[in-house]
């Protein structure tokens, strides 16, 4: 029997989701919720992060992401929320399969990310296609690993058949200093790419000052 899911980020592509759906794919949606998308428009909801954790590391979740799904958007538990385990003040909240997953899928402790995490989940629940919507990895603020942990997990899918489609321009790129799409052996490439072709790359890096931040690390002018 045909499942497809569409595991939906807020990066490039984001709002493919709304064509996934038409598609018949599922909704997977994952942390806060934004204005334009939330649990209202997903079949499922991930908040992977313990709730203890978010109020500690996290200044604004008692502040906006608590209110956002208790109040502000008035979440009823209508859509499964998957976390840690259930939180009697999110009524919907599920405890998400973490044991199943490591025990019954191979290599199933590795994890860097919530977005691996999904696939696989989708694999154990015997999903037929996968499509990664707005799934955008940044350079900054996410595990080294997690590009690298996505594309094998992905990879996993491919393997048992499960059809992927990737609607981001943002995997399955060759990295070095900076990502590229050279291959290795059949193309010229350095090991180490001079620093001003980080400052160059402004596919790579959006944010100025995060820019500003890299050339002084390296004492790069300009």
């Amino acid at each position: 029997m045909t499942r497809k899911v569409a595991i939906v980020g807020f990066g490039k592509g984001f709002k493919t989701w709304r064509e996934a759906r038409r598609a018949g794919y599922e909704i997977w949606g994952i942390n806060d919720p934004l204005s334009t998308f939330g649990p209202w428009d997903a079949d499922r909801w991930y908040q992977l992060h313990s709730a203890e954790y978010l109020e500690e590391h996290w200044p604004y979740w008692d502040a906006v992401s608590k209110d956002t799904w208790l109040n502000h958007w008035k979440y009823d538990g209508s859509t499964p929320l998957y976390m840690q385990r259930h939180y009697p003040e999110f009524p919907g909240s599920v405890e998400f399969p973490k044991k199943r997953i490591e025990e019954e899928l191979p290599n199933g402790r590795y994890h860097c990310g919530t977005f691996d995490w999904l696939v696989a989940h989708a694999i154990l629940e015997g999903v037929t296609h996968i499509r990664l919507c707005g799934v955008t990895l940044h350079p900054v603020g996410e595990p080294l690993s997690a590009r690298a942990c996505l594309e094998f997990w992905l990879g996993m899918a491919m393997g048992r058949g499960i059809e992927v489609e990737v609607e981001s321009e943002d995997l399955f790129y060759t990295f070095n200093l900076v990502r590229t799409r050279w291959q290795y052996g059949f193309d010229e490439s350095r090991p180490i790419i001079e620093v001003e072709d980080v400052a160059k790359s402004t596919e790579a890096l959006d944010d100025d000052q995060e820019l500003a931040r890299i050339k002084g690390l390296f004492n790069v002018a300009g």
